[in-house]
């Protein structure tokens, strides 16, 4: 999580929101991301004007610096990545090289680039896609080599209808989507052009793909919208009416079942959805309570073997992974989540389909 305000990444547990520590960045870091393999993490200061690059235990690798307000940077699918960076301050993207060792400049583009808020790398590794704030048009690079050299030759731009703030990239398909205040596009990297536009939303900002492309969760004022991107389905799926309100980005975990909302206002709160999936089985007998990582069944309560893996969701909207029957008595549930519930009405799901979110199923799970 970069945390603007306190000039520091903080790293949670993304099943029980536990601090695992936190690094110091230079002046407020706006985005993070990392490799393929998770070994470098890399987050750029918008005030500072630079970027930082740890390895995996938090230890600095490089600082490299002579931005303009650069924001969510972006990694090439190489195992030691490029690194793209929008810097919406002076109308250029820049890439940087040597993640792994010295991270440097290698070099920056900024023909027909208006304000670039984001950027994404499509699936093929071989084109670049610039959203626009400052224009009506998605700009494309292209000119990859895989592994060997990154997207620097301007290819052509995209008319959006309007300022573009986002693009995410499908990494299963020849597809990029994009968003401007109020509409969703998919835009063919094929053909060179929107094939699908959905009016949805409200001062759109931010878009998070599901691992398995086959949903995207779209930030707008004060909601999250949900698109399945097979039928173009949508839904206002979670209404924000308090904190975080104007949520800033939204990610989901590759998993598909947590969803972490980030908000821009003081609260410098980031909430944690469960998100609901279709569940083939499930199971509310009788009542059960849990005191620290031990869930106790009571009035009647058999557990099975079958919901080990499965999550456990009291009446009051608390969650817990379940992991394990400690003695086999199937009375008596373990979790890595630590808490304490009085007795209540709950429901195990278990045996969860991989199909995505279920409609509007979804629990607050707490803020970090």
């Amino acid at each position: 999580i970069a945390r603007g305000g306190g000039s520091f990444i903080e790293v949670r547990n993304t099943i029980t929101g536990a601090s695992l520590g936190s690094w110091a960045t230079p002046t407020e870091p706006y985005g993070v991301c990392t490799n393929a393999t998770d070994q470098y993490i890399v987050t750029v200061c918008k005030n500072g004007n630079n970027m930082r690059v740890f390895d995996n235990t938090g230890a600095v690798i490089g600082t490299v610096g002579a931005m303009s307000s650069p924001q969510f940077p972006t990694p090439s699918f190489e195992p030691i990545p490029y690194i793209y960076v929008p810097s919406p301050g002076n109308n250029t993207v820049y890439i940087f090289h040597n993640i792994n060792t010295t991270p440097a400049l290698h070099s920056s583009i900024n023909a027909s680039i208006a304000t670039p808020l984001a950027v994404d790398v499509a699936y093929n590794t071989t084109e670049l896609y610039i959203a626009n704030g400052g224009s009506n048009n998605l700009t494309w690079y292209n000119g990859a080599v895989y592994n060997s050299s990154p997207v620097t030759t301007f290819g052509g731009t995209i008319n959006m209808g309007a300022s573009v703030r986002f693009v995410a990239a499908s990494r299963q398909s020849d597809v990029v989507y994009a968003c401007t205040a109020t509409t969703f596009q998919y835009v063919s990297t094929v053909s060179k052009t929107v094939t699908t536009s959905l009016t949805i939303g409200a001062n759109n900002q931010y878009i998070s793909l599901s691992n398995d492309g086959k949903y995207a969760y779209i930030t707008g004022t004060d909601f999250i919208y949900l698109v399945n991107l097979a039928t173009q389905a949508t839904s206002t799926i979670i209404s924000l009416p308090t904190t975080p309100t104007d949520p800033l980005s939204a990610v989901v975990t590759p998993d598909g079942n947590r969803l972490f909302i980030s908000g821009s206002d003081a609260t410098n709160q980031v909430v944690i959805y469960n998100v609901q999936k279709t569940q083939y089985s499930a199971y509310a007998v009788g009542t059960a309570s849990q005191l620290e990582g031990d869930i106790s069944g009571l009035r009647g309560v058999r557990w099975s073997s079958q919901m080990y893996g499965g999550v456990i969701v009291y009446a009051n909207g608390v969650t817990a992974d379940i992991a394990c029957d400690p003695d086999n008595t199937y009375a008596l549930l373990q979790t890595a989540v630590a808490q304490t519930v009085t007795a209540q009405a709950y429901t195990i799901y278990y045996g969860a389909a991989t199909t995505g979110p279920s409609g509007l199923s979804y629990l607050a799970n707490g803020s970090v």
